[in-house]
């Protein structure tokens, strides 16, 4: 019942970052269209879109980067409960994990920083907002295990748990776009409160990067 709710999930999620390129597809091929990398959480590609004032972003790329291997392990009691085994002793030997990905949707409201004088150098913004965010990962759990009444070891090594993670972002960021060539920098940083799996949790991102304006 959970992989078709997280399946259902996925497809939400994906269906509404579709719509926001096709909505804005007409557009793309005009100005104010700006793509780059991004280093942080997550780390990846970045688009933005401007639209007067305001600007749609998506940001798809690698997260959890603090995310030790300890954590796995912690979440392994909790998960292997849930499994109702019965089997009359259990150990855990590992696990073995995917791509963790995350993609970022944020609508961002801009606000031009005038009270410095740049000299000419370019435009430096300052820019809120809010949006949704998607994270995904799978692992696999290696463990052992004894059945009732037998002295022996039996092994599992293919148990995967998806782990997806939906919620929405609040944004606060800065950026300055440069007069003479089209690129633009910027840093920002986020909470994002999650909805599903794990209602309630706040974690907070950021991240730094750099854009080429066409």
């Amino acid at each position: 019942m959970k992989s078709k709710t997280t399946h259902c999930i996925k497809a939400a999620f994906l269906l509404l970052v579709s719509l926001f390129l096709l909505n804005t597809s007409d557009s793309f091929a005009q100005e104010n269209l700006a793509v780059g990398l991004r280093l942080g959480d997550p780390t990846g590609f970045t688009l933005k879109k401007y639209q007067g004032e305001n600007a749609w972003q998506v940001n798809v790329g690698r997260s959890r980067w603090f995310q030790g291997d300890r954590w796995f392990g912690d979440r392994f009691g909790d998960w292997y409960d849930g499994r109702n085994n019965n089997y009359s002793d259990y150990e855990y030997l590992g696990f073995s994990r995917s791509f963790p990905l995350a993609i970022q949707v944020h609508y961002l409201f801009n606000e031009e920083i005038t009270e410095w004088d740049l000299d000419g150098e370019g435009r430096l913004f300052w820019y809120y907002g809010f949006g949704a965010q998607l994270n995904y990962q799978s692992y696999v759990y290696d463990y052992r295990y004894k059945r009732a009444g037998d002295p022996r070891w039996f092994y599992k090594d293919s148990e995967r748990v998806y782990d997806i993670d939906l919620g929405a972002d609040v944004v606060l960021g800065s950026e300055f776009i440069f007069d003479e060539i089209p690129l633009s920098v910027f840093a920002e940083v986020n909470l994002f409160l999650e909805a599903f799996d794990d209602p309630l949790f706040i974690r907070g991102q950021g991240g730094i990067g750099a854009r080429y304006h066409f």
